[in-house]
């Protein structure tokens, strides 16, 4: 668990994954309620970044009146846990198909 500034956090754990430590499968986020453009930011870079693995999930804490979208880029939410005030939306990454070799 990180406490910090999400997108800060994103991307000095980013820098390590460029570096050669393997990408994230799972990543769990619960920005501040009120900071509702955080949400965006922190997806749209899990989306653009190699922090996420690909078929990983992003689990995204939010206020049940916060409408988040389909999809941000290339992660589709696969699925809404709701639960009284804080339902959990989870976003995955496709998978690449595999290489096809020709012999």
């Amino acid at each position: 668990m990180i406490c910090a500034d999400a997108l800060r956090a994103f991307e000095a754990i980013a820098a390590r994954v460029n570096a050669g430590a393997p990408p994230y499968h799972y990543i769990f986020i619960d920005p501040p309620w009120a900071a509702t453009a955080d949400y965006s930011r922190a997806m749209q870079f899990l989306a653009s970044s190699a922090l996420l693995a690909p078929g990983g999930i992003v689990i995204v804490a939010h206020r049940k009146s916060t409408i988040l979208p389909e999809s941000f880029d290339t992660l589709t939410r696969v699925r809404v846990l709701r639960h009284g005030d804080s339902p959990l939306s989870s976003y995955r990454r496709p998978t690449p198909p595999p290489h096809k070799t020709y012999g």
